[in-house]
């Protein structure tokens, strides 16, 4: 439960530096991430049958998560959205897998569909980090 609370807070802080100090690619990163991050639940089985069984709508929402990301890096040129594409294509084989085989330990499941959460958010951080906001130069 703590590395959830963990992740949305992760999420939050996102979407927050994104709006206040960020780029453009790393302002639409944190929007993708946060929409995902909504949608992910809302689409998802209840609590007490996930994991369980192939799902459907995350797969979706992971899928277009990585093309949107794919089509930002390719329109920005940044190298990171092509590795959070990578990392969070593992989540999208995550439900895939599942789907294909229905013996696909949940565990697994659960840990690759989950896992590219923070490691996108450690990348979205140190991108917000590396390409601080343009400034326009002052004149005096």
């Amino acid at each position: 439960m703590a590395a959830v609370l963990l992740v949305w807070l992760m999420i939050a802080a996102t979407v927050v530096g994104g709006v206040v100090s960020a780029q453009r690619p790393e302002r639409a990163a944190a929007f993708l991430f946060a929409l995902a991050a909504v949608l992910t639940p809302a689409v998802a089985t209840d609590f007490d049958h996930r994991w369980n069984t192939a799902e459907i709508g995350p797969l979706v929402v992971d899928a277009v998560l990585v093309l949107c990301l794919l089509a930002l890096a390719g329109r920005a040129g940044r190298r990171w959205l092509i590795w959070s594409a990578a990392v969070q294509t593992i989540s999208t084989i995550a439900h895939v897998a599942r789907f294909l085989d229905d013996g696909f330990d949940r565990y697994a499941y659960s840990l690759m569909a989950g896992a590219s959460a923070p490691v996108t958010q450690v990348m979205l951080m140190w991108a917000m980090w590396h390409y601080p906001p343009e400034r326009h130069a002052k004149t005096i």
